[in-house]
Formats: structure tokens, C-alpha cells, sequence
């Protein structure tokens, strides 16, 4: 890699290894323009397959690019504003370059403080579970309830999902974060069972990450959280999305092969947003597919959407899969989900999340009305 970064600068440049996987490119009288188009040879140059043992490598990275000027003449304060330009840019996505703005120190502070104070939570017990319903079209039965976690922050009240979970994938967190939420789903998984019989209980739905399912010890996780919570394999279902299977496609297949092998459920989350492919649906053994939120919502007014609703259910239901559509917050979304023949449903029209406190204390989860005939 250090061969690749030093062909893309110029005669007097300067490339380090920094430290870790992190390098540094130092480029002596260069403007804000020749800096983002090396920055743009770098990222080009890394993509190239690597050849090793037999095997080819992807490698992809992040730049974070900062200028020399007024409050930026001394090193260290250099080498922190383009650690704080590389964060940023990793937070925007693989493969990106981004030119520090003195704006991003206080993003970078409230991100520090968010960090420790998620730390804080997952090692205290601030997070909680709360369960959406999955309806099946035909009966309105609940066939399933999807965990999502949540964090009400002392004297901030309550944090959105999408402002803490990308903070957890940075900074590694995802992996206590991610098997506390597989253990406590299955323990209440099992607890609203008991009244309810194996047969009449609900599955769980539980998201996990691309990070997650890497570890090499994540079956052994799944199948040691299953034996001590009692729960069946079959009332378990794990949502992955499709970025699992463009990182490390081969590992993490492999991976979920063997989750499935446990009786486990696979499901693949947010469907057709962003790395939709249909080389890995045929090669895993996915139950379902959850076309993503941003296709339904659209149903009532763009012929695309409901083109591509319909579509993607008959791709669902020729590979031998079920298929649910997410976001369904209206009648009308409701009714073209089941007009082009969607197994399942979830949404805010069906079920806004629940307490397990409040699932514990139903008797039963009576049918929802669907519009079924």
C-alpha cells in the first residue's frame, strides 16, 4: 500500500506510515485543488485488488485532508484538524475524501462526548429494548417483533437510533451493544412464549451489524445466547443488510451459513438501497426480504415505487422467500403491500414499538386489521 501512495504524489512529497492502518501524505506548496485531485488518485489507486496468496484483496479507505494557514501553521495542530477531516469522511461513507472545515472541531467534541457517554450507558444499563410488530397481510396475525434499542440519555432524554448506532460502529461499541441487545431479545422472546405456547409465540427479529457478524466467535455468540435463554433457534431471526455481504462477502457468508445451520431465521434488511446484487441471494439461505422504507412510502404517488414494490416481491417469491414491506404508515401504502402480494408488513399504521412490559402483560396478540378477505 505504501508503494501505491508513493506513485500517486509528486517528486519531494512526504509518506508515512502514521500508525495502525492509518497513513500520512505530507505535500510541500499544494492548493486546496491539487490536494483533492491526489486525494482522488490515492482512493482510485488503493481500490486496485491486492494479489496475495492466491487470493484478491479490496481495500478501501478514507482521506481527511487539512490545509497549512492561520491557526494551522504548527504540526500537531495540522495532523488533529486532518484526524478530525478523516472522521468525517468516514462517516460519510467508504471511499471518500473530505477537506477539514473549522466547523468540524465542535462536531468532533460532540462526538467525543457522545462516544463516553454511550460508553457509559451500554457498562450502566441506560439502554432498553422496545418491540415493533411484523403482521402477516392474510390473518393480521403478529408473526414476529423486531427489538429496537434505546437510549434515554440523563437530562437529554431520549437519543434517536441514527445518532448514536454510527457511533457505536465507529468506535468498535457495536459489539457489546450488539450481543446485549441479542440477549436481551431473547430473554423476553422467551418470557411473552411461555404464556403463549411455542406454537402461538411470536418470533424475534434482531438487527445486527457487518462488524458483528465478522467476529470470529459470532455463531458461537448466537448459539451460547439461544441455550441460555432457552429460547428456540426457529423463533429467532436475524436482520442483516446488504453491506454485509459486499464486505468481506466470503467470511461473512460463511458465517450466517452456520447461523442458519442452527435453525436460525435470515433476513435481509432495508432491501434495494444502495448494494442491492443478486449473486449473494442466491447463495444464501435468506427467509425473507424487507424492502426498504423508502419504496413503499412512495407507492401512492410514484409508478416507479410501486413498479419496483411489485418487482422485487416476485423476486422474493421466486428465490423461495417471504417478503415484508417496511414503513407501511398508511392505508393506502397497506393496501398496495398486499396488492402485489407481500407476505408481511411493518409500520406505524400496524404498530408503533412497544415496552416488553406492555407484550408481557398481553395475554395474546390479537390479529390486526389488514384489510384481509
Amino acid at each position: 500500500m505504501g508503494e501505491r501512495l508513493a506513485a500517486c504524489v509528486r517528486p519531494g512529497d512526504t509518506v508515512a506510515r502514521f500508525g495502525g492502518d492509518e497513513f500520512m501524505v505530507l505535500l510541500e506548496d499544494c492548493s486546496a485543488t491539487q490536494a483533492t485531485d491526489i486525494a482522488g488518485r490515492i482512493l482510485a489507486a488503493l481500490r486496485t485488488p491486492l494479489r496475495i496468496n492466491g487470493h484478491d484483496a479490496v481495500i478501501d479507505a478514507s482521506v481527511g485532508i487539512a490545509l497549512s494557514g492561520p491557526g494551522l501553521r504548527v504540526p500537531a495542530d495540522l495532523l488533529r484538524a486532518a484526524d478530525t477531516a478523516l472522521y468525517r469522511a468516514k462517516a460519510a461513507g467508504r471511499g471518500m475524501a473530505i477537506v477539514f472545515e473549522a466547523g468540524m472541531y465542535a462536531d468532533a467534541v460532540v462526538r467525543l462526548d457522545r462516544e463516553t457517554e454511550l460508553r457509559a450507558a451500554v457498562a450502566q444499563g441506560h439502554l432498553h429494548l422496545q418491540f415493533q410488530p411484523e403482521v402477516e397481510l392474510g390473518t393480521g396475525r403478529v408473526v414476529a417483533l423486531e427489538a429496537l434499542v434505546r437510549w434515554d440519555r440523563p437530562g437529554h432524554g431520549a437519543v434517536a437510533p441514527e445518532d448514536f448506532i454510527p457511533v457505536a460502529e465507529e468506535t468498535g461499541l457495536i459489539l457489546p451493544l450488539g450481543e446485549w441487545v441479542l440477549a436481551e431479545a431473547c430473554r423476553h422472546a422467551r418470557a411473552w412464549s411461555v404464556p403463549r405456547g411455542a406454537d402461538g409465540a411470536p418470533a424475534v427479529s434482531v438487527n445486527v451489524s457487518a462488524t458483528q457478524v465478522r467476529q470470529p466467535n459470532f455463531v458461537a455468540q448466537v448459539a451460547g445466547i439461544l441455550q441460555e435463554t432457552g429460547l428456540a433457534a426457529h423463533h429467532l431471526t436475524l436482520e442483516v443488510t446488504e453491506r454485509v455481504f459486499v464486505e468481506d462477502g466470503e467470511a461473512t457468508g460463511a458465517a450466517l451459513q452456520a447461523v442458519k445451520a442452527l435453525g436460525v431465521g435470515l433476513a435481509i434488511d432495508d432491501f434495494g438501497m444502495g448494494y442491492s446484487s443478486l449473486g449473494y441471494l442466491r447463495r444464501l439461505p435468506v427467509n425473507t426480504l424487507k424492502i426498504d422504507r423508502s419504496f413503499v412510502s412512495g407507492v401512492g404517488s410514484e409508478t416507479k415505487d410501486r413498479a419496483i414494490l411489485a418487482a422485487i416481491t416476485g423476486l422474493g417469491h421466486a428465490l423461495g422467500m417471504t417478503v415484508t414491506a417496511e414503513g407501511v404508515e398508511t392505508a393506502e401504502q397497506l393496501a398496495h403491500a398486499r396488492s402485489v402480494g407481500c407476505d408481511y408488513a411493518q409500520g406505524y399504521h400496524l404498530g408503533r414499538p412497544l415496552d416488553p412490559a406492555l407484550l408481557n402483560l398481553m395475554a395474546d396478540l390479537s390479529p390486526i386489521e389488514t384489510g384481509a378477505r
